[in-house]
């Protein structure tokens, strides 16, 4: 698959771009989690991407992936940075339709997804496994907490309820990373919400048929983009 290349402020990310097609189409934003990186979306972007016909993107936010001996340089505020980035280089592609993107993210990404949704028009949104502001704790040597000088922009939970899109909340049955309430929170804040549960998954997908699941709630959640 072709990787690509975009700026965010001083940066230069790297991501990487599955299907694609001569007149404009739908595409979905993969947004991976804290200490992940684009890699875990690999398989599901592309498969994604075969079932659907759309253009799917998956790509590293600063201080992960081949940044990451960085990681501690970055915070919220530059990650949701990222995002807008990668969202404003899919949309500027003419292949890209700009009124179909969507964005699928889990835990960490899944909060970013949903800051996003203020940003950028993004139609529709899957959160698998979504964090809170109050869970994370991403402090930048170059610039304070993000959540401390602005918070109603870095609040998830305030942000959806002005989102007027669809959006899935997939609940992993056996997390020990994000509870129950994260996902009553979530799904109590979005106007147009829906809830899924993959009933045997821990918070990471590491048994490949909790993964197929997911990838199959992906496919059938965006089967509109």
């Amino acid at each position: 698959m072709p990787g690509i290349t975009f700026d965010s402020g001083d940066r230069r990310l790297q991501g990487t771009a599955y299907g694609g097609g001569i007149s404009p189409i739908a595409a979905l934003l993969f947004i991976h989690g804290l200490e992940s990186n684009q890699a875990g979306y690999a398989s599901r972007a592309q498969e994604t991407s075969q079932a659907l016909g759309i253009q799917c993107f998956t790509f590293d936010l600063s201080g992960h992936g081949s940044d990451a001996a960085n990681f501690s340089r970055y915070s919220v505020r530059e990650h949701l940075n990222d995002v807008v980035a990668a969202y404003d280089y899919v949309a500027a592609l003419k292949t890209t339709n700009p009124a179909r993107i969507g964005a699928c993210g889990a835990s960490y990404g899944a909060y970013l997804a949903a800051l996003l949704s203020s940003h950028r028009p993004v139609k529709q949104l899957l959160l698998r496994a979504p964090a809170l502001a109050g869970d994370i704790d991403v402090r930048s040597s170059r610039q304070s907490y993000a959540q401390d000088s602005e918070p109603e922009t870095f609040d998830s939970l305030s942000v959806l309820s002005r989102y007027n899109g669809k959006v899935l909340i997939v609940e992993s049955g056996k997390d020990r990373s994000i509870p129950h309430s994260n996902i009553v929170a979530y799904l109590n804040a979005c106007r147009h919400g829906e809830h899924d549960v993959i009933p045997e998954a821990g918070h990471a997908l590491t048994d490949p048929a909790w993964n197929a699941a997911f990838v199959q709630m992906i496919i059938r959640w965006f089967s509109g983009l």
